[in-house]
């Protein structure tokens, strides 16, 4: 990949390569952990806290899905619905995860 980014391809299109690779390797280091980090507290029961994560994961897709159609099909409506998602699911850490005091911030 690196040779063809640099034969003549406009800066731009090399950007947009990189931010892409970079995006799809984040994903795939966070898609598989974050489940992961959710059911370390719930070893007891993970056969059902993970059928549960599954669950509100499909369920919010089923429910959100909807919105971008009513907003219209353009990729400004899909990227107002994440930007909006993306936004409540912060808020909703903030205010339902407490911190746990036997973890310490890495400084």
């Amino acid at each position: 990949m690196m040779g063809y980014l640099g034969l003549g391809v406009s800066r731009s299109i090399r950007s947009r390569a990189l931010l892409s690779v970079s995006a799809c390797a984040m994903a795939g280091l966070a898609m598989p952990n974050t489940p992961a980090l959710a059911l370390t507290r719930h070893g007891e029961a993970a056969g059902t806290a993970a059928a549960m994560l599954g669950c509100v994961q499909f369920g919010v897709g089923a429910g959100i899905a909807p919105l971008v159609g009513l907003l219209g099909s353009s990729a400004a409506a899909m990227g107002a619905v994440m930007l909006v998602v993306t936004v409540l699911a912060a808020a909703l850490m903030i205010a339902v995860v407490r911190r746990d005091p036997t973890v310490h911030a890495v400084r």
